[in-house]
């Protein structure tokens, strides 16, 4: 974090001395800094905060978050830190940077894409309906456990905090109202999951599972992740499977605003997120754009 508009040794409010010249002038600067003078471009927070006792006097915070991205260039050089401040960092650790970003990189696809047999309550012949998929993981992890912080709250309660707008379709984080013994974290669940030797198709519908483990990561999956079309208003009715686009794109925004809001509030994690949505079932389906009789969408079928 960098105050500007602040004495070096600020021991007290006495401090701070506000910025002289336009914040906002200030703030396009190191925007425009942050962006064009580093590579990988940084994505920097800028906060303006005014004196409550003088508006006039203002200083800007500066947050630099932990960056996925890192090394960055600067000067023509790629720079880490230690601990006697920031320090050129030398060909073998930039690239033994560069080989660790890789790997996780490709170990989240991996994490995401195994989710159906190591996540799922409702896998392989027993699913009826295409399951939908949630990946979240801070892109470095917080220096705080979220789930303690959780643990000591009301499921509900934290799940309600972060629900900015009403859902509209079913079953969303609103139905999140069961906790479910999990050892990475703490789980919900819309309903308590028998063993898996007991389930069956019916439980597939309203199912909805979301574990925040212990590093901070959020995984979801909506068993319902696809529909059937009941169609009851042609004069031949279909009972068919489709995609429904809208349900799936509510439940990722829900999500992505439960894991910000959650990790800002009880981890102080303010970064980056690397976010991974998979879907499943959805060979040969249309979405319920094409299947309603009174939209002109083209009428296109998933292939994978």
């Amino acid at each position: 974090m960098l105050l500007a508009g602040a004495r070096d040794k600020l021991e007290d409010a006495s401090g701070v001395v506000g910025i002289a010249d336009d914040v906002k002038a200030l703030r396009d600067r190191v925007a425009r800094v942050a962006t064009t003078r580093v590579t990988p471009p940084l994505n920097v927070d800028l906060i303006p905060i005014s004196n409550p006792a003088d508006p006039a006097q203002e200083v800007l915070l500066v947050v630099v978050p932990a960056s996925a991205d890192a090394p960055h260039m600067a000067d023509e050089k790629y720079w880490g830190r230690s601990a006697t401040g920031k320090r050129p960092l030398t060909d073998a650790e930039a690239q033994r940077l560069w080989a660790q970003r890789h790997h996780q990189r490709e170990t989240f696809l991996d994490h995401l894409l195994a989710m159906p047999e190591t996540f799922d309550p409702v896998r392989g012949q027993d699913t009826r309906f295409g399951h939908l998929y949630l990946y979240l993981r801070p892109a470095k992890p917080p220096t705080s456990t979220v789930t303690e912080v959780l643990a000591q709250q009301s499921s509900p309660a934290w799940i309600r905090k972060v629900e900015t707008f009403p859902a509209k379709w079913w079953p969303s984080l609103a139905s999140l109202e069961h906790r479910v013994p999990h050892p990475d974290g703490i789980a919900l669940a819309t309903y308590v999951v028998p063993n898996r030797e007991e389930v069956g198709e019916r439980f597939e519908e309203g199912l909805l599972y979301l574990l925040v483990d212990d590093h901070g990561a959020v995984q979801v999956v909506s068993v319902p992740g696809t529909r059937v079309w009941d169609m009851r208003d042609v004069p031949e009715p279909r009972d068919d499977f489709c995609i429904s686009p809208n349900y799936a794109m509510e439940l990722t925004h829900q999500v992505l605003q439960l894991a910000g809001i959650t990790l800002a509030d009880n981890a102080g994690y303010f970064g980056r997120w690397n976010v991974g949505v998979h879907m499943t079932g959805l060979k040969g389906l249309l979405s319920t754009h094409a299947m309603d009789a009174s939209a002109r969408a083209p009428h296109v079928q998933a292939t994978t």
